[in-house]
């Protein structure tokens, strides 16, 4: 089974996919309860506004900040910087007072009160985008490609052999891998008279030399459906009549 999920382009293009998707996911779970937490089991307090400002960037948005103060139960300082609009930015000055909410048990977590912090779903949400968007997509990769390695893999094990005749090497054309298309064979098998055709599983380039055309190559395919069948290049059933 190796053999074919390393040479399976789909399953390690939705690997890393899911590699990069997948933490989205967990981070917006993550956030998400933090940011209920705090609306369920906050506690209000009022804080000190000390600085404001805003920055651009190269596609000339703006983001607008405010950085507040505020002393927890037990009289600790803590200092928070907060994302907000345009609208609610320039309403205020330093000096200011503002409604926060905090948890007790983690004063760090805290949030400006009266809807002036940025919507507390809208980090959760794009966190939550990412991760449906690549972990989704390269889960759904990785799973296709599983199950069609594991139907290749029944076939071999549980189909009727015959003796093929390979007719020709190509390569595929929908696959780069380090600037190059990987290759593979067309076969011509005949089962109770009747002629098939079948094509290998894309080849790692150091097996290229391992079969000419012409050669023998031993396949199995599906008694019931006889035009499903899969070349035994790794040898997965014994000798797979490498160059013969």
């Amino acid at each position: 089974m190796f053999n074919y999920i390393r040479g399976s382009f789909f399953f390690w293009f939705g690997l890393l996919f899911a590699v990069v998707g997948t933490p989205f996911l967990v981070i917006a779970v993550y956030q998400l309860r933090i940011e209920r937490e705090i609306l369920s089991n906050g506690t209000f307090a009022t804080a000190a506004l000390v600085e404001k400002g805003h920055s651009s960037s190269r596609n000339s948005s703006s983001n607008y900040w405010l950085k507040y103060v505020f002393n927890d139960g037990r009289g600790v300082e803590h200092i928070r910087q907060a994302q907000v609009k345009w609208e609610q930015w320039r309403r205020f000055k330093d000096g200011d007072t503002l409604s926060i909410r905090y948890l007790p048990e983690n004063p760090e977590r805290n949030r400006l009160g009266r809807e002036i912090d940025d919507a507390w779903w809208v980090l959760p949400a794009i966190f939550s985008i990412l991760g449906v968007v690549f972990g989704g997509l390269g889960w759904t990769f990785v799973v296709v490609a599983v199950r069609k390695i594991m139907k290749r893999l029944a076939l071999l094990q549980k189909g009727s052999i015959a003796d093929a005749d390979i007719t020709s090497f190509e390569f595929d054309p929908s696959i780069r891998i380090n600037g190059r298309n990987p290759p593979f064979f067309r076969y011509r098998y005949i089962v109770d008279g009747k002629k098939h055709s079948g094509r290998s599983p894309d080849l790692p380039f150091k097996m290229m030399g391992l079969w000419n055309h012409g050669d023998k190559i031993r396949v199995f395919y599906d008694p019931k459906q006889p035009e499903n069948s899969e070349a035994d290049v790794y040898g997965i059933r014994g000798d797979s009549n490498r160059g013969s």
